[in-house]
């Protein structure tokens, strides 16, 4: 929130406006929400063996089941983020909330994979609308002191609630029926919902703007396509349908470029973009997204097909990630005046590329203590890059634009999310078929299988007689290692391009200044 005129200071210079008297406890209730909807980017994962089973999915339905809710998560960020800017971000968040309430409840009863599909991509129209505006909320209750403090809480957060999915769909799965993953998100929904309503105060763009639905409309097509591209091209390959696809998401968003840059009110101000700090920053945060997913598409299977642990226990040894994140995000928002953004990002990317290329040397005897040093590391990396990033952009958005803004960074991250897990998987797996050397004997359908995946093999090779077995398994965990070894190198290569980007082309220690005292607030408490 921003004051009122009868909080403002007799003069303006003799002190800044110190934030929302309930800031922290408002930022709590936009943790809460945001938990359940990071969550739910994972918790199925560990659900998929179960639907193939209950609903009869096959493996293109279990794709979807997963892709429906990141497609339009990623496609409506951007316009869900503008409608909070012009009706209201707590009243948005909450329609959002709500929304996300009676798709967890539908996925519940879910009767067929298709079903699960459509409702699943439901769900992620409200995920749509509360990601970005439980961030766009942040400037308007606190001060620029704080606000990094502030978005190194959501950041957190965000790490926290992705690693906690496969822990907590893992638990449910043990104790009941596929749909409890759903029905775990009512209660907390619901206490969001009234955190919100009593504690968030109502904010918007002080100068309301007629909506603009050409550009919504491009925005939406564009990011669709887009992100459809990037989903099926890892199995399909850059065909007519994903090339064809893929350029006229392209063409669509150079239009909602031009559009956007021509309109009287646009959904999206592009003229941010010519503002260095907000660009580079969206830059360095899409590629965090881009790594960090790829690289947890690996890890993930390496604990669980390499190490054997169970989903549960592999979800829980994810935690040490967290437990990095919850170190470097603080301690970087507090060093952050000091260091200023691109020092911070750029140390950030750099202590990224280390771990990864630390964890591309591990092998098959490596044991969890090795691995577990790597994922802190990396969480330490991520805290350190992600916080300032987001510092940046929210610092460099004029106060309509909070949710436009918001929305643009996390569409940035949930398409580089996308490029990482199809990009990385398609390296990954090409290295896999490589070096996958199998015994001559096992017939053509039977390699066929096992040049899937290292789970698949792991599958095969528990039906195969006991010396078979043995080889088809050694053979597939080591093809799997060399995969997921350059695969790494790769990332950590990628991250150390992130950082000289960083380096390169964002502006140095200086930080955008936020006007103190705004008048975007209406009908907030104090």
């Amino acid at each position: 929130m921003t004051p009122t005129d009868a909080d403002l200071p007799e003069s303006l210079g003799e002190r800044p406006w110190p934030g929302h008297p309930r800031r922290w406890l408002i930022l709590g209730a936009l943790s809460l929400s945001l938990l359940v909807i990071g969550l739910d980017l994972t918790v199925l994962s560990v659900a998929l063996p179960t639907l193939v089973r209950d609903l009869n999915a096959n493996s293109t339905d279990l794709q979807w089941i997963m892709d429906s809710y990141i497609l339009v998560l990623a496609a409506l960020l951007l316009p869900a983020g503008s409608l909070g800017d012009r009706l209201g971000r707590k009243r948005v968040l909450v329609v959002g909330l709500a929304l996300f309430l009676i798709g967890s409840l539908l996925c519940a009863n879910a009767g067929s994979a298709q079903e699960l599909i459509g409702f699943r991509a439901f769900m992620g129209l409200g995920g749509a609308i509360v990601m970005p505006l439980t961030l766009s909320v942040l400037p308007t209750i606190f001060n620029d002191t704080e606000r990094a403090r502030a978005i190194a809480v959501w950041s957190v957060v965000t790490g926290v609630s992705i690693a906690l999915g496969p822990i907590v769909g893992g638990w449910l799965l043990d104790h009941y029926a596929w749909g409890s993953i759903f029905i775990f998100n009512v209660p907390f929904i619901l206490a969001a919902l009234v955190a919100v309503v009593l504690l968030v105060p109502e904010s918007r763009n002080p100068i309301p703007r007629p909506s603009d639905p050409v550009g919504v409309m491009l925005a939406a097509a564009g990011l669709t396509t887009v992100v459809y591209a990037i989903i099926e091209q890892p199995t399909r390959g850059w065909d007519s349908v994903t090339l064809t696809t893929m350029i006229g998401g392209v063409v669509l968003l150079a239009g909602f470029a031009v559009w956007e840059a021509r309109s009287r009110h646009p959904v999206l101000d592009v003229h941010l973009f010519a503002n260095p700090r907000f660009t580079w920053a969206a830059v360095g945060f899409g590629l965090v997204g881009l790594v960090l997913t790829g690289a947890m598409l690996l890890f993930t299977q390496y604990l669980q097909n390499v190490l054997g642990y169970s989903p549960f226990d592999s979800g829980v040894r994810v935690l040490a990630l967290v437990g990095g994140l919850l170190v470097g995000a603080p301690v970087v928002s507090r060093l952050l005046p000091r260091i200023g953004t691109k020092v911070a990002m750029v140390s950030g990317f750099a202590i990224l590329a280390v771990s990864l290329a630390l964890f591309s040397t591990t092998t098959v005897q490596t044991g969890f203590g090795f691995v577990g040093l790597c994922l802190a590391l990396m969480g330490v990396g991520l805290g350190v890059a992600m916080t300032p990033g987001l510092d940046a952009i929210m610092g460099a958005l004029p106060e309509g634009e909070f949710g436009a803004g918001s929305a643009v960074a996390n569409t940035f991250r949930q398409v580089g999310g996308a490029v990482g897990v199809a990009l990385l998987g398609n390296l990954y797996l090409n290295r896999y078929v490589t070096d996958l050397h199998l015994p001559s004997t096992l017939p053509t359908p039977v390699v066929h299988a096992i040049q899937q995946s290292v789970g698949a093999a792991n599958a095969v090779a528990a039906q195969l007689p006991a010396p078979l077995s043995a080889q088809v398994r050694n053979a597939a965990h080591a093809a799997f290692m060399s995969g997921m070894d350059e695969t790494l190198v790769i990332s950590a290569g990628i991250a150390v391009a992130a950082a000289v980007l960083v380096l390169a082309f964002l502006p140095g220690r200086t930080r955008a200044a936020q006007p103190i005292l705004k008048t975007a607030t209406t009908g907030a408490r104090s």
